[in-house]
């Protein structure tokens, strides 16, 4: 009998849902959301069509993906010992959370289950880095966690729970979660590339411009997609986005795709609770984080030879 190593299941995954959430993102997210605010959409109904039709096949897909991305981080969190199997648990959690809220359970519950899910996660996420990289995730924990009390206590208002009013920490939060982007690049230290200064510029501009003079429609897209409000100034937001595409390119040119598809599951997923998939993007991305340095953490655990007699095997 051998023990399965989902790791590399799991990044694959999670490079396929990467590119699966890119689809949605274009198409859906942005594509059909900002067709609504065409005037005269139905001369363009065929079009509208094709796109609205690829929008839901690749939220489909995206959807199908995170699923199977969840249930594989769960096999291989377990495997990879004690430490980690509290994290596999937490996933697991989540996704039964998401099956009753699906079922007709109160939203509260799957917001609970993703709050507790990003804690126990956390430090698998952080995982063994230098303390430049551990400080960034560490910050990027804190915003998802921050962002999240505003809709859970939202839900709970409407189970009936009286709780205090946390909207006000929108705007904190949005000011950290642009830092964190702004500060993404420490991942990658002070290497770049044309490509990726390239990336990076296209970025800025297209970001920049689209709040500078698309303020309505972008503010919207900006607060339905990923939770943030848009009330900084046009210059911050592109900058980030130039700062955020700059470190992707570089972690995969680096050869570090797996980390680079969880820091862009992370974003994707967006501040606060946005909706149940959003989170498991969340959810997926912190723990494929943590797996991009599983070879340094659990080295000893994963490889250790199988005692004497025993048909048990581990893979790393």
């Amino acid at each position: 009998m051998k023990t399965l190593d989902a790791s590399p299941r799991a990044a694959q995954i999670g490079t396929w849902l990467a590119w699966a959430v890119v689809a949605e993102l274009v198409l859906l997210r942005m594509g059909t959301r900002t067709a609504v605010h065409i005037p005269g959409i139905s001369a363009i109904a065929g079009p509208y069509t094709v796109v609205s039709t690829g929008a839901r096949i690749a939220f489909a897909a995206a959807l199908v993906l995170a699923l199977a991305l969840l249930v594989l981080l769960c096999v291989a969190l377990w495997s990879l010992g004690p430490s980690s199997r509290v994290a596999a648990v937490a996933v697991a959690v989540f996704l039964c959370a998401a099956a009753a809220v699906a079922l007709g359970a109160p939203v509260l519950v799957v917001d609970v289950a993703t709050l507790a899910a990003v804690v126990v996660v956390a430090p698998f996420a952080v995982g063994a880095r230098s303390r430049l990289h551990a400080t960034w995730w560490w910050a990027v924990v804190i915003v998802a966690l921050a962002g999240a009390i505003p809709s859970i206590t939202e839900a709970a208002a409407a189970s009936g729970l009286g709780v205090l009013r946390t909207t006000w920490l929108g705007g904190p939060i949005e000011v950290a979660a642009v830092l964190v982007a702004l500060a993404s690049p420490v991942l990658t230290g002070r290497s770049t590339s044309r490509r990726a200064g390239i990336v990076a510029v296209v970025a800025a501009a297209v970001v920049g411009i689209a709040f500078a003079f698309g303020v309505s429609t972008t503010e919207i897209l900006v607060l339905w997609n990923f939770g943030l409000s848009g009330f900084l100034p046009a210059a911050v937001y592109g900058l980030a986005a130039g700062c955020m595409a700059h470190t992707l390119v570089r972690l995969v040119e680096d050869g570090r795709t797996t980390e680079a598809t969880a820091v862009f599951l992370v974003v994707a997923g967006g501040v606060g609770l946005q909706s149940t998939y959003q989170s498991a993007l969340t959810i997926g991305g912190l723990c494929l984080g943590g797996l991009a340095v599983v070879p340094r953490r659990y080295q000893a655990n994963v490889s250790r030879p199988a005692p004497a007699g025993s048909e048990i095997t581990a893979t790393s």
